[in-house]
């Protein structure tokens, strides 16, 4: 991956562990919603952290091969009879060509280099193999004002390069498709506060030198005064590319 891993640390991990939402199991199945019956023979699960993304792939395959590059969050990942995991990067995928039905990135695409990662990609997927790329984000039960100050005082640790429709036309891929749903939460105020705390971006400014202690109660007290008495609902975007046959 391009950027620094800010989860090699074993607490950070298992803090993720604990505290990141797994909506990944509804989005397969929003994905599958005219055909529930599919199954695939080999899926790659890119940057697959503590495996939530790995659990609910391995409903859809007798094969998950799951990697990260961080040896802690794996460390913590579930284990389960369909999934391997190893270490490895999305820049340099250990497996023969032709090798998967189906690429998952959970969360991770912009961390990539994607431009060496979707060559990697093209090579390790069969013709008419997909690339899914999950996202989520929270889009409702905190203010506006909360956001713009969480982003200005955690700002994104990665750049994000945009890829346009022509360019992975280039790169060997079409058939792109955007899928988005919502899913409406139980989460109280300590739990979305813990939530952003163990995101990458306060994570890189306690690297940067930032007390943790004081990163965390201005978090607790941030969500308690911008919450607005609506539940916390994330929207899951899903964006998929076909190999071209």
């Amino acid at each position: 991956m391009s950027k620094k891993n800010y989860f090699l640390d074993p607490t950070r991990a298992s803090q993720y562990d604990l505290t990141r939402p797994s909506f990944h199991a509804k989005a397969l199945e929003y994905l599958h919603k005219s055909n529930p019956k599919t199954r695939y023979e080999r899926v790659l699960d890119v940057a697959c952290g503590t495996g939530q993304s790995s659990l609910a792939l391995a409903e859809w395959t007798d094969k998950v091969e799951a990697i990260d590059t961080s040896k802690s969050m794996l460390d913590h990942a579930s284990e389960h009879k369909n999934i391997n995991y190893q270490v490895a990067s999305a820049e340099d995928l250990p497996f023969p060509a032709n090798h998967f039905d189906l690429i998952f990135c959970a969360s991770s695409f912009h961390w990539f280099k994607k431009r060496v990662f979707l060559a990697q990609a093209k090579k390790c997927l069969k013709p008419g193999g997909k690339i899914i790329i999950y996202d989520s984000y929270i889009i409702r039960g905190l203010s506006d004002k909360f956001g713009e100050e969480y982003n200005k005082r955690f700002p994104a640790a990665y750049d994000d390069v945009k890829l346009f429709d022509e360019e992975l036309q280039l790169l060997g891929f079409s058939k792109k498709k955007i899928d988005h749903f919502d899913v409406i939460t139980t989460f109280t105020p300590q739990t979305t506060a813990e939530y952003f705390f163990n995101l990458s971006n306060v994570a890189a400014k306690i690297e940067q030198g930032e007390e943790a202690k004081t990163i965390h109660e201005y978090l607790h007290t941030l969500v308690n005064q911008e919450l607005t008495g609506a539940p916390i609902i994330f929207q899951i975007l899903l964006t998929s590319v076909e190999k071209n046959v």
